[in-house]
């Protein structure tokens, strides 16, 4: 009976993981994490998802919800959604945006690009991933954490999946490693 319990909890504590990521990043490609940008120039950053094949249901996801913090405010920034989105509503440099694909979606995914105008000089500024201010529940979605939508392609459980937010640093140096993995890809290593 105890090994059972241990084994539920495993399963539940598991289940509430997280999978995949959301990031800025200086490249499309997801692979850069810093960018350097002089008072008076212009910029664009990319927020990326990454799904790997360990991730819930292979990586497919549908949708997801995210916000970016650390713009300063007297930054011009404007968040332009990726063409493959079919649905967002919010805004990512707002209380945040819940975002939607028509159709499922893996590995390095595009979600928004962001025009920048850098109108004064700041050092070692942190572009985040969070949380959204007004998460989506009722729906059944988690309220602590950027999340993705995984698609099971059947009768399953429809709740999102906490995913990672990668930040990007501004005339900083990165603060992690990009690697080429996530988070679920690691944590299966030790299973």
């Amino acid at each position: 009976m105890r090994t059972a319990l241990l084994g539920l909890a495993a399963l539940l504590v598991a289940s509430q993981g997280v999978a995949g990521s959301i990031g800025v990043y200086a490249d499309p490609g997801a692979t850069r994490c810093n960018l350097s940008i002089a008072q008076g120039q212009s910029a664009v950053v990319h927020v990326v998802g990454r799904t790997s094949s360990s991730d819930p249901f292979g990586g497919d996801v549908n949708a997801g919800e995210c916000r970016i913090v650390g713009v300063p405010p007297s930054w011009l920034a404007t968040a332009i959604a990726d063409p493959a989105l079919t649905a967002v509503f919010g805004d990512p440099l707002g209380d945040g945006a819940v975002f939607a694909w028509g159709v499922v979606r893996a590995g390095v995914i595009p979600i928004f690009t962001i025009a920048l105008t850098a109108t004064t000089e700041v050092q070692n500024l942190e572009f985040q991933v969070t949380r959204h201010v007004n998460p989506s529940p009722p729906f059944g979605y988690p309220t602590t954490c950027p999340w993705f939508l995984y698609a099971c392609g059947g009768a399953c459980d429809i709740t999102g999946t906490c995913v990672d937010g990668v930040s990007l640093m501004v005339n900083g140096a990165c603060t992690t490693g990009v690697e080429g993995t996530t988070w679920s890809r690691m944590r299966g290593l030790y299973r």
